[in-house]
């Protein structure tokens, strides 16, 4: 890979605080920035993206749906709205962990392993049917006890994934596409 960046979100972290709504357009606003960055009008260009357990502890699940709408609109249009040829590959969450160390901030009432499920599996399933491709770190997540804490997993954990995603990135993608021929079904 010529250049690898990172662009985190951290405005998601003030939507835990109860008194801030949730404003999906900031969100889609960034990524469409990000499909707008140098390179990315590139079909060899790869984002990864994920939201998952972040919205899954602060958002109700109807408001969750609308956002994976629109997510997916966003994605399925992109190179018609925005010019960008990147390829996308939906990252699963990761499982809650509970044999790591607990970090308090991440105690909440809302982030149950039933709530993370739910919400991932919507998410994943509305990838399948718009056809964009998926690397499901769930089961990886799910197998290891070398967590930091419920949600964070030690460096090399994922190292075989990131192994995939280079291939997959080298290769130019599935081809011909692969894609899943069942989907859960809302």
């Amino acid at each position: 890979m010529e250049k690898c960046e990172t662009t985190e979100y951290n405005e998601l972290e003030k939507y835990g605080n109860a008194t801030v709504e949730f404003k999906p357009k900031i969100l889609l606003d960034a990524l469409r920035e990000v499909f707008l960055q140098p390179g990315m009008e590139s079909s060899n260009s790869l984002c990864v993206l994920n939201f998952n357990m972040h919205l899954a502890r602060m958002l109700p699940f109807a408001q969750f749906k609308d956002f994976v709408g629109n997510l997916t609109h966003l994605l399925k249009n992109r190179k018609k709205l925005l010019g960008s040829k990147a390829r996308v590959v939906w990252r699963t969450t990761t499982a809650l962990n509970y044999r790591g160390i607990f970090n308090r901030a991440w105690t909440s009432k809302y982030l149950t392993s039933d709530r993370v499920l739910l919400f991932d599996a919507y998410a994943l399933s509305e990838m399948c049917k718009s056809e964009i491709d998926v690397l499901d770190c769930y089961p990886m997540s799910m197998a290891t006890p070398l967590a930091t804490d419920r949600v964070h997993f030690k460096t090399g954990i994922f190292f075989k994934a990131m192994d995939a995603l280079t291939w997959y990135s080298l290769a130019g993608g599935l081809d011909p596409p692969r894609t899943t021929k069942l989907c859960l079904a809302p």
